[in-house]
């Protein structure tokens, strides 16, 4: 994981993880590209635990050599597919969406393989585009094809959020689940704060609603906020 967020003018960005075992198969990750992008990434391997971890570890360090080989995101993301898939067993896999900001234009681009969309908010806080998948997960199939959806125009005042299904899928103690809606509602009430202090209040949000620190699954949130340069 990242030891630091990037610090970038007129970008605010701030991501965590909360595995639910001592190691994990959620993952984030902030690239610098080759065309000067900043890649912003966020994933989540099949299960959780140490091989879970393992297999995340792999794959970002293929989408880190990907990135550093290639400027055009679906090849990272080919890259990436085709060395997990002679490597992973049947029945595993890795959604990840990959998402590249320009910070000079305020645009951004992405391809999602099988991951849990992205939000966009404006800064009214509605919901202005959803970074919806477009490809199945990797290292399903050695073939696959990433397509690239954007750009996406972004303004002062916007807020991408990318989250693992482990949010989305908390449950309470009833046994419902926490849904994207709830992920909406938390973020539009703190979206004037800073994306430390968005992710914070997602990770609070979803503990008070499962009344535990115990999670079924890992939880990562990752907040990327455009404020005037």
């Amino acid at each position: 994981l990242p030891h630091a967020s990037p610090e970038i003018p007129g970008l605010d960005i701030h991501g965590a993880v909360l595995p639910a075992e001592y190691a994990g198969g959620d993952h984030f990750d902030f690239i610098t590209m080759r065309d000067q992008t900043l890649g912003v990434v966020i994933g989540d391997v099949s299960g959780h635990g140490f091989s879970s971890a393992l297999l995340m570890a792999s794959t970002h360090e293929l989408l880190r050599s990907g990135a550093a080989l290639h400027e055009d995101l679906d090849q990272v993301m080919r890259h990436t597919n085709r060395a997990l898939s002679d490597e992973v067993e049947a029945g595993l896999f890795v959604t990840v969406l990959f998402a590249c900001i320009d910070p000079a234009t305020r645009q951004l681009t992405y391809a999602n393989a099988g991951h849990p969309p992205g939000i966009v908010f404006d800064r009214g806080g509605q919901v202005k585009a959803e970074l919806s998948s477009t490809s199945t997960p990797l290292a399903v199939l050695p073939d696959a094809v990433f397509p690239v959806r954007g750009p996406l125009q972004l303004h002062p005042g916007d807020c991408v959020l990318m989250v693992t299904d482990g949010v989305w899928e908390a449950c309470s103690p009833a046994g419902e689940l926490f849904g994207s809606q709830r992920v909406i509602t938390a973020v539009q009430l703190v979206l004037d704060g800073s994306a430390q202090q968005i992710v914070e209040t997602l990770f609070a949000t979803v503990r008070g609603f499962t009344q535990t620190d115990a999670f079924q699954d890992d939880v990562t949130v990752v907040a990327v906020k455009f404020n005037p340069i």
